[in-house]
């Protein structure tokens, strides 16, 4: 009976023992995957998400969860990197913006922050005077159009034809409203240098820099007619260099023309010293100079040689031998003709 009871004893430890070691392989293998097991978060455009995983890299991580990435996305740390507990991983999702380089449109996607960042991710310079909107320190987002004006500056050489005057001359020979060419213009020639501005390949603006006269103008001359006429009741063509309307008055020797009778000094004779004749015209001076030849409408050619105290102004005085004469032309308005000598 004692036997029994020894070998039920040991029978019993072993199954104890046996439990025990299952017990503990059991922990162990617990306290090994709870060792290797790591908390993840993963930051997406500053949107943070928790997981939970065994896998050894980013990348192993990623596919596993089956977040996906685009090739323009930026990944920190890359796929290679070991997985630790409590790390966080971001991911910056690119955007499509629009490109338009000069005359050349693209759209692409970027996940670069800022104007400036695409430029140099995508190997894209800038030389002085291009000119880009938005500005280079402009934050990207999604749809931004980036546009770069391209500028260029060259210089070009052209000729100009230069103009000539015309020069007028009076010609008192020639008959008022004729004109004649004398000589002919010639047009001259410059050279000049442009600055033209390009933008996106366009000209933009042309300004002039420099002009050189390779052959100067030749002014035209134009002699032009001064010299009127009139015709005459006998028919005439008479020239002359002015036309005045007047008032005019005709007078005899008699005393009451003259106030002079015949035997008094000076009866008879003008302040020229001419004698009165027909013909003869008492004018102001300051009109109409003496000596001056004329033609008076009503009357015919006249000499201005003989003043009179009331002849002032655009008045004239014209001297009739014949007593009726002078009665019959009374005061009139005429005009009157200073002839060319």
């Amino acid at each position: 009976m004692e036997t029994n009871c020894t070998g039920g004893r040991k029978r019993l430890n072993k199954v104890l023992l046996a439990a025990l070691v299952v017990c503990s392989a059991f922990l162990i293998l617990c306290i090994g995957a709870n060792a290797l097991r790591k908390d993840i978060e993963v930051s997406t455009n500053g949107t943070v998400q928790s997981y939970k995983t065994y896998k050894a890299t980013v990348g192993e991580f990623l596919t596993e969860k089956n977040i996906g990435l685009e090739p323009e996305d930026v990944l920190s740390p890359g796929n290679n990197t070991k997985l630790k507990d409590d790390m966080t991983i971001v991911i910056k999702r690119a955007v499509p913006v629009v490109l338009v380089d000069g005359s050349v449109r693209k759209e692409i996607k970027t996940a670069e922050d800022t104007v400036g960042d695409l430029l140099s991710a995508k190997g894209i310079a800038l030389r002085d005077k291009d000119r880009i909107t938005p500005g280079l320190n402009d934050k990207l987002k999604a749809h931004s159009k980036i546009k770069i004006t391209r500028v260029d500056e060259k210089t070009l050489t052209a000729p100009k034809q230069l103009p000539y005057d015309v020069t007028k001359r009076n010609n008192g020979n020639m008959k008022k409203g004729k004109t004649k060419v004398v000589r002919q213009g010639e047009k001259g020639q410059a050279e000049v240098i442009y600055k033209v501005t390009y933008e996106d390949g366009k000209p933009k603006s042309k300004v002039a820099m420099t002009e050189r006269v390779i052959k100067q103008p030749l002014s035209k001359i134009v002699e032009v007619g001064s010299l009127v006429a009139v015709n005459t009741s006998r028919g005439d063509n008479v020239r002359y260099t002015k036309q005045l309307n007047m008032v005019a008055t005709a007078y005899d020797a008699s005393y009451k023309s003259t106030g002079k009778k015949p035997g008094d000094r000076g009866y008879g004779i003008t302040c020229t010293g001419a004698r009165v004749r027909d013909g003869i015209a008492a004018v102001d001076p300051k009109v109409i100079p003496l000596g001056t030849k004329l033609y008076i409408e009503g009357y015919g050619y006249a000499l201005a040689a003989d003043t009179g105290g009331a002849i002032r102004g655009n008045r004239i005085d014209i001297f009739c031998s014949d007593f009726n004469k002078v009665n019959r032309f009374g005061m009139k308005k005429v005009k009157v003709y200073l002839l060319k000598n």
